[in-house]
């Protein structure tokens, strides 16, 4: 049975219909940048940024600690799918770091971890530069006595890499985004080459007014996969009720609309704890119930 498990779990990765480069990054990580469809690039102002653009992290202005579940394609039999995010934003002056972790789970039979370390920092007062190094690592749960040749050298295997990011903003009024991820390409394979392959990904960001804000993402990996992301987002009480939508098109594969909303409340000072909820529904993907993640962010 659990010999099963394992073979599910290789052609959930090798056919799922989600675009997989291995699931590392594919997932819109976070719940508000997912609530917008996944149109974050030049918005990233919280600590969803490392994932989205590491020069973002520049414009959180207060420590931050994240956390994340997500429970994707509820509905769908034997999948088990599940994704976890946590990080922590930390201000020092004009120099920003954030410690992060991602996890994707599958059928308990197969895991991927991604460790951050990101830095940013101001070049002027709209301008932000930022970089992620990340340690990447998938590992396969198997049987004793369970002979395939893919698993001879090991059953994981772990991976350096690198994204670089810019971020420019007028404030309130447009900001521009792009990063380049998987810099190194990093090799992920246990017995055939299998490389990251490497995004640029580009965004704008319009404020219509100062608390409703329009965003377009388009991530480009090669000639065949150009995707493209929309959404939008509203605040209301001053900031502490938040509401947004979205949709995206991944070529072909997978095309989703979005919604999600935001509770924060201000504790005093510059401490804060804000909810975010996000549900996804893949129109590609036959029998799914919607995806849900939720979010809790603590500032301080």
């Amino acid at each position: 049975m659990k010999r099963n498990g394992v073979i599910i779990s290789v052609l959930l990765l090798i056919s799922f219909p989600l675009t997989v480069y291995s699931a590392f990054l594919d997932f819109g990580w976070g719940a508000r940048p997912a609530g917008m469809g996944g149109a974050f690039t030049a918005i990233a102002d919280d600590a969803n940024a490392p994932l989205w653009n590491p020069a973002g992290i520049g414009r959180v202005g207060t420590k931050n600690l994240m956390f994340m579940h997500a429970i994707p394609y509820m509905g769908l039999e034997n999948v088990g799918v599940g994704l976890e995010y946590a990080s922590f934003v930390l201000p020092l002056n004009e120099n920003i770091f954030a410690l992060s972790w991602t996890n994707f789970t599958s059928a308990n039979q197969y895991s991927e971890n991604a460790f951050y370390l990101t830095y940013s920092r101001p070049i002027s007062e709209n301008f932000f530069i930022g970089g992620n190094c990340k340690l990447l690592g998938n590992n396969y749960s198997i049987e004793a006595g369970f002979d395939d040749p893919v698993f001879d050298a090991g059953t994981g295997k772990y991976s350096i890499d690198a994204d670089a990011g810019v971020l420019f903003c007028l404030p309130n009024k447009l900001c521009l985004g792009a990063v380049i991820r998987n810099i190194i390409e990093a090799d992920i394979g246990l017995y055939d080459v299998d490389k990251l392959k490497r995004e640029i990904r580009a965004g704008i960001a319009y404020y219509l007014l100062d608390d409703l804000v329009l965003a377009v993402d388009v991530d480009y990996k090669d000639v065949t996969l150009l995707e493209i992301y929309g959404g939008a987002e509203m605040w209301f009480m001053n900031r502490k009720l938040g509401v947004r939508g979205g949709t995206n098109y991944r070529n072909n594969d997978i095309h989703e609309v979005t919604a999600g909303a935001t509770y924060r409340q201000s504790l005093g000072g510059k401490r804060s704890i804000t909810i975010d909820y996000c549900c996804v529904l893949p129109l590609t993907i036959i029998g799914n119930n919607l995806s849900h993640r939720l979010a809790l962010s603590l500032g301080f």
